[in-house]
């Protein structure tokens, strides 16, 4: 980290936002890639905006969220951070506006994410090894099973579409068992919790979590649990991060 009061000279029309920070002093750093960006903060009272020069309001050097990502991972190292969504910019004088306007606001969102983590839980179903349980485990596929005659293909046919469609509702109905089983279980011990859209059929869960820092460990013993019980037919990504999904300001 570094700090300094030394006068700064833009010419940048633009000021890209990346996230708010507790800091009532300058604060700059200089990103460790190609560009060689400089990261610098715009502050009001003890609250700071921390910005990169934009000569649009298109962030150029923005491909795919990694820059935004690793500033505001860098800066929530050394301040209370509340993250700012992707693909935000603005003049200076808007962003310091904004943060005149939405003190108040701001300054309640920090003491509500104080000594809090955002934990992301996706919860995809194996569909291969779900599907083998449903056929070991459903009475009638295997009646219907027992019917398949090797030389009656009209009867076969018309039996394998009810053995389909029995395999998909069951595969439905465990779907949403598991999604509510991992949701409760963990909404239990979160301050809060969004339910984000899924990206595919098989991810059955897609939810962010508040959660306080000393329950932490609690969390991650339940997740683990939950694993446990579901073994190989789940798959789990679990993400920290800071809080995107629990501050939707925007600077307008």
């Amino acid at each position: 980290m570094r700090t300094t009061a030394k006068k700064r000279i833009n010419t940048a029309r633009y000021k890209y936002v990346f996230c708010i920070i507790a800091n009532r002093k300058n604060y700059s750093f200089v990103m460790n890639d190609r560009e060689k960006k400089e990261i610098y903060s715009i502050h009001y009272k003890d609250i700071s905006a921390v910005v990169a020069d934009a000569w649009s309001e298109k962030y150029e050097i923005l491909d795919d969220g990694m820059v935004h990502e690793k500033v505001v991972e860098t800066a929530s190292k050394h301040f209370p951070v509340i993250p700012m969504g992707f693909g935000q910019a603005s003049t200076e004088e808007d962003i310091k506006a904004f943060l005149m306007k939405n003190y108040a606001a701001i300054k309640k969102l920090f003491r509500n994410l104080k000594g809090k983590t955002e934990l992301g839980v996706n919860v995809s179903l194996n569909e291969k090894k779900l599907i083998e349980d449903i056929y070991n485990e459903n009475e009638k596929i295997r009646i219907f099973s027992a019917g398949i005659k090797d030389q009656n293909d009209k009867l076969n046919h018309n039996i394998k579409i009810k053995i389909g469609r029995i395999v998909s509702e069951e595969f439905d109905k465990k779907g949403n068992k598991i999604a509510e089983d991992f949701y409760r279980s963990l909404k239990n011990i979160a301050d809060s919790d969004i339910k984000c859209r899924s990206i595919n059929k098989l991810m059955v869960l897609n939810s962010a979590f508040l959660v306080e820092n000393d329950k932490i460990p609690e969390f991650d013993r339940v997740l683990s649990d939950m694993e446990n019980k579901y073994g190989d037919a789940v798959n789990i990504r679990y993400i920290i991060s800071p809080p995107y999904n629990f501050s939707n300001l925007r600077v307008s």
